[in-house]
């Protein structure tokens, strides 16, 4: 399977919905924002795995809260931990929420793409018909390797077909016809319709399984986070030196403190909004211009876990179905008789 192209194909058509995934997750990072209050102007600390140590809130405009409060627009750390928004966390869990929403949204459309190039990848065709044959073998049927092989040949011919197929439509493709001859259509038909469901079936849950797994999480958060960290310090700190009257540069956390009094009773009713507004527009910008290299990595992570799969053990348990255990059976009783 050439995971680049799967790579590629994915990518594309997973950024087909872009605009209007951004729009909707413009407004609700606006909404969130907006329902945040007080804590739009918190500062929390962090240690060094990134869990909270503590939380300063403006509602109590204390002398150690204004002293956060410069270091954190001023980018400095607080008794040698990193300081962060209030809201960021927040933030960051409303878009990987909505990322995998679009996503899982689309897995119908992933699947259908992965399944076609895994289908029409022989050597992995080979592999699965392989070890459903050999299963049956092990299961008690009599197939010796002229009757594998006829049948290999039969199901490697048969199951993209029965993919872009409804069930029971005669097979008909002419350099078939010569194997048909000999064995019913249908019992083909039924077969391979059974596989491929199943394979389809298998594969979606690898790739709703990887969706939802804590490694893409993970990436999601890594990357989410990095856009928050630039974008919603620099909105904060701006927001407050223009609203306070003095620069950021002259900016003295004991100086702060008279103003923040100031700031709450004539500001920071409107500041929830204000936030909201330049934070759902820079966010969204900026993802828009990565959107594409968001979803190569997504692809690519979807590709190489699918390339990692075992076939081997696919087969198997393709063979484990009832419906495949019959058709086999009734395939190789027509080849016989």
């Amino acid at each position: 399977m050439n995971t680049r192209e799967l790579t590629d194909t994915l990518a594309n058509k997973l950024g087909e919905d872009k605009d209007s995934f951004l729009r909707d997750l413009r407004q609700d990072i606006l909404k969130l924002v907006r329902s945040k209050g007080a804590q739009c102007v918190g500062v929390v600390s962090r240690n060094s795995y990134g869990d909270i140590v503590d939380t300063w809130s403006i509602k109590k405009p204390t002398k150690e809260y204004a002293k956060v409060l410069y270091c954190f627009c001023r980018e400095k750390t607080y008794k040698g931990m990193e300081l962060d928004s209030a809201i960021t966390d927040d933030v960051v869990a409303l878009i990987i929420k909505k990322f995998q929403l679009y996503y899982a949204n689309k897995s119908e459309t992933i699947v259908n793409i992965t399944v076609e190039a895994v289908v029409s990848d022989s050597t992995i065709i080979s592999t699965v018909t392989d070890s459903i044959l050999e299963s049956a073998q092990k299961a008690g049927l009599p197939i010796d390797y002229a009757i594998k092989h006829q049948i290999k040949q039969l199901l490697a011919l048969n199951i993209n077909t029965a993919l872009h197929s409804s069930a029971g439509r005669a097979i008909t493709e002419a350099g078939q016809q010569a194997v048909l001859t000999v064995v019913s259509a249908p019992i083909v038909n039924t077969l391979v319709t059974s596989i491929a469901s199943i394979l389809a079936a298998q594969l979606k849950t690898i790739i709703i399984t990887l969706l939802h797994s804590t490694a893409f999480k993970s990436t999601m958060a890594i990357l989410v986070k990095k856009y928050a960290a630039l974008i919603i310090i620099p909105i904060i700190m701006n927001f407050i030196a223009a609203n306070v009257g003095i620069t950021t540069g002259g900016l003295i956390y004991i100086v702060l403190i008279p103003l923040l009094f100031v700031f709450i009773r004539h500001q920071f009713v409107s500041f929830p909004e204000k936030l909201g507004k330049k934070l759902s527009e820079r966010i969204t910008n900026q993802l828009s211009e990565d959107f594409i290299n968001i979803n190569t990595s997504v692809a690519k992570d979807i590709a190489t876990s699918i390339a990692g799969v075992s076939f081997t053990e696919l087969g198997k348990k393709i063979y484990d179905d009832d419906e495949v255990k019959e058709g086999v059976a009734a395939l190789l009783n027509n080849l016989i008789s």
